[in-house]
């Protein structure tokens, strides 16, 4: 039950805006706001593990979120691991590379190959 101050507040309150659940500018900040160094820090921690074409804007890290949680506690802000993807999604990294596309994965023949294709253009 709403005591009298409550009650006054209530029925001064400007109203919302149609499809609103509260008035603008209300409700929590985002991280980034409060914490404007967590995106340079979440890129420091999964560039060492990114995957992908350095000329395409989508990139892959193969590090959890679990992990990257740990380690942006340690740094500071309290995260959980929806953030961290969000994060993760907001700077445009996949957390695991497609099958097809493993950058580790070579054939056997991809060295042998590339050697005659080296040394037929030396020839020519």
């Amino acid at each position: 039950m709403l005591d009298e101050r409550g009650r006054r507040r209530w029925w001064a309150a400007e109203p919302v805006a149609a499809g609103r659940v509260r008035r603008a500018g209300a409700g929590r900040k985002r991280l980034t706001e409060t914490d404007p160094k967590v995106i340079e820090d979440l890129e420091r921690m999964v560039d060492p593990a990114t995957r992908g074409d350095p000329e395409r804007p989508l990139r892959w890290t193969s590090k959890s979120a679990a992990k990257l949680v740990v380690g942006l506690r340690e740094l500071g802000p309290e995260l959980v691991e929806r953030t961290v993807l969000r994060l993760l999604d907001g700077i445009w990294y996949t957390r695991q590379a497609n099958v097809k596309a493993r950058e580790d994965a070579d054939h056997p023949d991809r060295g042998s190959r590339a050697t005659a294709r080296r040394s037929e253009a030396a020839r020519r």
